[in-house]
């Protein structure tokens, strides 16, 4: 008995869409090498008990480092100051978004998007991936100019 046909659709390799977000502040918290693990868990605590969303979180050697949504900058600001940690929080971030359907099949792509980045000259304060994307944190004042960048040299590429 045969079962019904399956076609498998035919995906755009390379970059499909460019997108950035501002609105964004980033931080980072300095923590004591010799508790780090239960520190971070303490401020991230901290920050549900306010009830305030956090972003891109990475650990970092030295503690822990998040995205949240800039017009809660101060607010974070006293918050982690009030609960006794060395923090630092940068306004004016964008997260720029490169788009890629089956990206971790397409060896150097991702190499490819971090050095047109990188060739602006600005600073990228973090990458991530995800199996269809690449994230970059950027200065909020070059992220229009890097995702334009972006998508007048990738999209439409073919590996």
């Amino acid at each position: 008995m045969n079962g019904p046909v399956r076609k498998e659709l035919d995906t755009h390799r390379g970059v499909s869409r460019i997108e950035h977000r501002p609105g964004l502040a980033q931080v980072h918290v300095s923590l004591p090498k010799e508790q780090l693990e239960a520190e971070r868990v303490r401020v991230l605590e901290a920050i549900a008990s306010a009830d305030i969303s956090l972003n891109f979180i990475k650990l970092t050697p030295a503690g822990i480092s998040f995205l949240i949504q800039a017009n809660m900058a101060e607010t974070v600001s006293i918050l982690l100051r009030g609960n006794a940690f060395q923090a630092e929080v940068i306004g004016e971030r964008s997260v720029v978004i490169a788009h890629a359907p089956n990206m971790r099949d397409e060896p150097g792509l991702i190499a490819r998007i971090v050095r047109a980045t990188i060739s602006t000259g600005a600073d990228v304060d973090q990458v991530g991936d995800m199996h269809d994307r690449v994230l970059l944190v950027v200065p909020s004042d070059r992220a229009s100019e890097i995702a334009e960048l972006l998508e007048r040299k990738l999209i439409g590429d073919q590996i």
